[in-house]
């Protein structure tokens, strides 16, 4: 009985793998996509990385980065439209964040593109978290709708 076991348990690995692999091929080419796109924005003067990352699992793929720099939403906002706009992505909304009930003056905005979606995320003039935004650029998340 042992001696069948075995390849019954690798034919039910490989049935249970290939599935996997199957939808992953599309978030690898999302994510290439994906990583395109984030290097062809610009930074607005001044602004330092914090934090970069990034990578794909079946049915979604992400990259982002945190920055730190002295400008306000609003400055952040003009930018990103202006910015986000010229490579072909379209605003759709923002709203008020807060952090467990506190506000810190955060604010999230998301753009769109195809089935794409852009989100800036800034932490709030009060905030003390070590950066001042985030932009992260997303393929099958639910991060923006």
């Amino acid at each position: 009985m042992t001696r069948h076991f075995l390849p019954l348990a690798l034919a039910v690995v490989a049935l249970l793998t290939v599935p996997y692999f199957a939808a992953d091929a599309p978030a690898a080419n999302a994510q290439g996509e994906l990583e395109q796109e984030f290097s062809s924005l610009a930074v607005p003067p001044g602004v330092v990385q914090v934090v970069r990352n990034g990578g794909h699992k079946p049915f979604q793929a992400s990259i982002g980065a945190e920055y730190s720099v002295a400008l306000t939403y609003d400055q952040l906002r003009a930018f990103y439209d202006r910015e986000l706009a010229r490579n072909g992505w379209e605003f759709t909304y923002d709203e008020k964040l807060t952090d467990w009930g506190r506000d810190y003056g955060g604010y999230s905005a998301c753009y769109r593109k195809r089935d794409q979606r852009a989100h800036l995320q800034y932490a709030g003039s009060t905030a003390n978290y070590g950066w001042t935004y985030a932009i992260d650029l997303t393929w099958g998340s639910s991060l923006c709708r």
